[in-house]
């Protein structure tokens, strides 16, 4: 969400079973990233995309005051790996064609 979406060709490399990553992967957990990131610094990440605003989310771990009704921040950009480091590591599996840059984020 808010980070660059590629476009590849595959190289068909059989010692891949011909596939590679289809997504960046997480560097924190849903519930470490409702704890630790804040509004301010996801909204900041969300710079110049349309999204809706970050809603309440389902508790997360131990319920206290402080979770209860906390906003879900678990889809926020800093909790992904960076896709272009992703993209690098598997260019023996894939050949990039387009990088497309997001301008708004619709989740259903």
């Amino acid at each position: 969400m808010g980070t660059p979406s590629y476009i590849m060709r595959g190289l068909g490399n059989p010692k891949s079973f011909m596939s590679c990553s289809h997504g960046a992967g997480r560097v924190m957990s849903r519930t470490e990233a409702c704890k630790t990131l804040t509004v301010e610094e996801c909204d900041n990440a969300l710079a110049g995309i349309v999204y809706e605003r970050w809603k309440p989310g389902k508790p997360f771990g131990k319920k206290t005051s402080k979770t209860r009704g906390a906003l879900d921040l678990s889809e926020s950009p800093q909790a992904y790996k960076a896709i272009d480091e992703v993209i690098a590591a598997e260019l023996d599996l894939i050949e990039p064609v387009v990088k497309l840059h997001p301008i708004a984020v619709l989740k259903g």
